[in-house]
């Protein structure tokens, strides 16, 4: 029997509260939208959650999130992430989202696996993962992954 070693995290509402700017992706103002990325506020429960993973050795951490990936929008988030949580977190380590994405837009329960498995990982070998968005925990849930929804998130 192989050992689950890996724990993936979903950043905004898992680690970071970016509801100060979600109504400028609702408006359509995106590059609005990515440049106040700075300005999201932690959640501590997540951040220490996080912290205890990446402390212990028998764990890899994967940041998989829906955040467009252009280069400011990843330099700023993992500023945070490195400022936040550990300076040791890697560019390799977070996946995010092409933007602007090329071809049909694949929703989160699709992307977020197809992100990781092209990283190089093995879905078999997720430990749990964290997540606040319900669509996307069921999707794990229903692949047999233990999946911690942190909060309401319905859409």
């Amino acid at each position: 029997m192989t050992k689950k070693s890996l724990v993936v995290f979903d950043i905004d509402g898992v680690l970071l509260n970016s509801d100060h700017r979600v109504q400028l992706w609702l408006d359509g103002k995106v590059e609005e939208y990515f440049s106040k990325a700075l300005g999201d506020t932690l959640i501590l429960q997540g951040i220490t959650i996080c912290k205890t993973f990446l402390a212990n050795f028998n764990y890899d951490v994967l940041f998989v999130t829906g955040r467009g990936d252009t280069l400011n929008h990843r330099e700023d988030t993992l500023l945070m992430l490195r400022c936040c949580i550990s300076t040791g977190i890697s560019n390799s380590q977070l996946l995010m989202r092409e933007y602007p994405e090329v071809g049909p837009h694949l929703h989160d329960t699709v992307k977020k696996p197809l992100m990781i498995e092209k990283a190089g990982y093995d879905l078999n070998d997720i430990f749990m993962v964290f997540e606040d968005r319900k669509s996307i925990v069921d999707m794990w849930r229903a692949r047999g992954v233990m999946c911690y929804q942190t909060q309401d998130g319905n859409f």
